[in-house]
């Protein structure tokens, strides 16, 4: 809805709109903005230092020019009648921004999309005080008692009373047959009182309340309806109206354009402008703005047009182009680019310059691949052809070689153990091994592969139908088992023959069983040796630790009384384990004495190494006694001095250091006799050790 222009429009006694300063007969209806000096003062004195202001946001708020506080609230020295007796409602009048009006209570905080009757009723007492307040005239100022003789007023200014509540009273409200005559004659009044469509209700109101025809119809709500009717219809009118104008003057002022002939696609503006400066159509139109825009958009108009000229004219030139590489029969699939060049060169049709008008080099090399593309169709096709020949004989041949595989699985040649160096003896002579040979693509040994992953799916399956099979018949396949009653077994099974079990993979199966049942026995086996040489190493633990110690001239049956009570003894049942303890154990102190042998011998070699070095020592320091000159006889003795005593000692340190003896060697342990290694880490490591 549009806004009302400023400036106030008081009614005239019959009804008609005022317009500002249109007469001085609504100077009497205006309410005055002061009072005069020594006059009672109707207007409340807070209005004036208020003052309304809105936010670039479009939001209302007053600002108090004396206490320079600021407020969104309206205050109430500015508020109308209407929005004081609105005022106490607790419902409240909001707009959605869609502009839906809805309504909410500020006491309960309930909100509705319908009027509700509390605030209808507040609305229609707000409604009839402001009829009022229009109705009735503003108190006459007391005018100052004159000191000095009356002015003499102008003869045009005469003072009209308004109508008084009481004369509006004894009007007669007109009457109507029906609501839909009762709005035409509303909507008329509004029309005749010349209404614009920019007009407020209270602007309105102000205008057309002393018409009788105001009362046609019953409600404020009527009468607000049909004044929002009236208002759209209106807006809309003048918007068509303003439309049809600019329409006018838009295919004027085109029609202007077109008659230019120096306008080009590459005019500007303020060229056209001067140009057209004196030119009726030009001048128009008012709005620089608006100028430029149907310049603008008709010389886009003019560069689409030249676009598409440009673009028809390139698109006829390279056809002509087209046409001309096919009627050269020179020019091959084969020939490059730059030969090509030459060759069309030399037609007269390239002679003349506006035969291929508008392309570029670009176009020309497009237009020679297409057509050596075309070329190319016939030898590619040709090509294709010999490609799929190829295809389906390689197929064939990989087919035959499958066929060749299948065969020598029936003779049961192949299985899902078989290796290529065990097949490759059956088929190395055969016609079909031979063709697939030198092929792309699938090798012989490839699909060798192929077939053996199917046998190992296949294998698969059947392994757990025998395996299911077995458990039901509640069979173990042993060491000792024979395939014989292995297959008796399997033969009882409903699912062996309804999933085609092959004889093949039942013997695979059998001996995969076979050897896990081995490998069992093989485990247990070794866990019970384990166990025999853990009560083999306690016995001889035991054996070390009893009262009377065991001598290396012991034997077995001077050593067994004393050990039968202990349960190390008892643990083990078979007296060869018993017997092979005890020889361990002396074996063990051999070679504990043998070690202590050899550690006395070191310390005499040690001696005779600390004598020997100090007679060297002393042989040195009585050498440098002599003379320069006798250095070297000194020396000579020094070293071969006794020499005979020295050669005899070292040779026999040499001998005694390096002689081979089993006693001067490291232990060595038998990796494989896992019991001896065992026992030797636990005497080495026994803390209680004392031989």
């Amino acid at each position: 809805m549009y806004r009302p222009p400023p400036g106030q429009f008081s009614p005239t006694p019959l009804g008609g709109a005022q317009t500002p300063g249109a007469s001085p007969m609504a100077a009497s209806w205006q309410r005055p903005s002061a009072s005069p000096a020594g006059s009672d003062a109707t207007a409340s004195p807070g209005k004036g230092v208020w003052r309304e202001h809105q936010t670039p946001e479009g939001r209302k708020y007053w600002f108090n020019t004396m206490t320079r506080q600021s407020t969104w609230q309206k205050p109430e020295e500015l508020m109308t009648a209407e929005e004081k007796a609105l005022l106490s409602c607790p419902w409240k009048e909001y707009t959605t921004p869609d502009g839906k009006k809805y309504y909410s209570n500020s006491q309960t905080k309930e909100t509705v999309w319908e009027m509700p009757a509390e605030y209808k009723e507040h609305l229609e007492k707000a409604q009839q005080a402001q009829e009022r307040a229009v109705v009735q005239p503003p108190p006459q100022p007391t005018p100052p008692v004159p000191s000095k003789p009356e002015v003499e007023k102008p003869r045009h200014v005469r003072n009209h009373p308004p109508p008084s509540v009481t004369l509006l009273a004894q009007e007669p409200a007109v009457e109507f047959a029906t609501k839909e005559e009762a709005e035409k004659a509303f909507i008329k009044m509004l029309k005749e009182t010349g209404v614009k469509s920019d007009w407020t209700w209270d602007q309105t109101m102000r205008a057309i309340i002393t018409n009788p025809m105001y009362r046609s119809l019953k409600t404020l709500h009527e009468r607000k309806a049909a004044f929002n009717s009236y208002i759209d219809r209106e807006a809309k009118r003048e918007r068509e109206l303003r439309e049809e104008k600019e329409t006018k003057q838009r295919v004027t002022f085109f029609h202007m354009l077109e008659n230019t002939k120096e306008i080009k696609p590459y005019s500007r503006y303020r060229s056209i402008a001067r140009m057209l400066a004196n030119n009726p159509a030009f001048t128009q139109v008012k709005s620089e703005k608006q100028r430029r825009l149907y310049i603008d958009e008709y010389v886009h108009g003019l560069q689409r047009r030249e676009k598409d000229r440009l673009r028809e004219l390139r698109k006829s030139s390279m056809e002509r182009f087209a046409k001309l590489l096919k009627d050269m029969p020179e020019i091959t699939f084969l020939t490059p680019w730059k030969e090509a060049q030459k060759l069309y060169m030399e037609r007269p049709e390239f002679q003349d310059s506006k035969t291929f008008e508008g392309m570029d080099q670009l176009d020309f090399l497009s237009v020679y691949e297409e057509h050596n593309r075309s070329l190319w169709e016939a030898p590619m096709a040709e090509q294709n052809r010999k490609n799929c020949e190829l295809r389906r004989r390689d197929r064939k041949c990989r087919d035959q070689f499958k066929a060749l595989l299948q065969e020598l699985l029936q003779k049961n040649l192949i299985n899902s153990q078989s290796m290529w160096k065990e097949v490759y003896p059956h088929l190395k002579d055969d016609s079909r091994y031979l063709d697939l040979l030198g092929l792309p693509e699938s090798t012989p040994l490839d699909l060798f592969w192929d077939l053996l992953d199917e046998l190992d799916e296949q294998l698969y399956q059947h392994k757990k139908i025998i395996y299911d099979a077995l458990k039901q018949a509640g069979f173990d396949v042993d060491v000792d088992t024979t395939y014989d009653a292995y297959r008796q077994v399997l033969a009882n099974s409903k699912r062996i023959t309804e999933y085609n079990v092959t004889d093949e993979n039942m013997k695979i199966i059998f001996e995969h069983l076979q050897n896990k049942a081995a490998h069992r026995q093989k485990e247990l086996r070794r866990k019970q040796e384990k166990k025999m040489r853990k009560r083999m190493d306690a016995l001889r633990y035991a054996m070390k630790h009893l009262e009377t110690a065991i001598n290396v001239e012991d034997t077995w049956e001077s050593v067994r009384p004393r050990l039968e009570q202990l349960p190390e003894f008892q643990d083990i049942e078979e007296e060869q384990y018993r017997i092979e303890a005890f020889d361990k154990y002396i074996k063990r102190l051999k070679e504990k004495q043998n070690e202590q042998d050899d550690e006395d011998e070191e310390g005499m070699i040690k001696e005779e190494d600390e004598i020997y070095d100090r007679r060297h020592r002393s042989r040195s320091r009585g050498g440098h006694r002599h003379s320069r000159h006798g250095g070297r006889r000194d020396s000579d003795v020094s070293d071969h001095g006794d020499s005979d005593e020295e050669r005899s000692f070292r040779k026999r340190r040499k001998k005694d250091l390096f002689r081979e003896t089993p006693l001067d060697q490291p232990i060595h342990v038998d990796q494989n006799n896992i019991e001896e290694g065992e026992a030797l880490d636990e005497y080495v490591k026994d803390p209680r050790r004392q031989l």
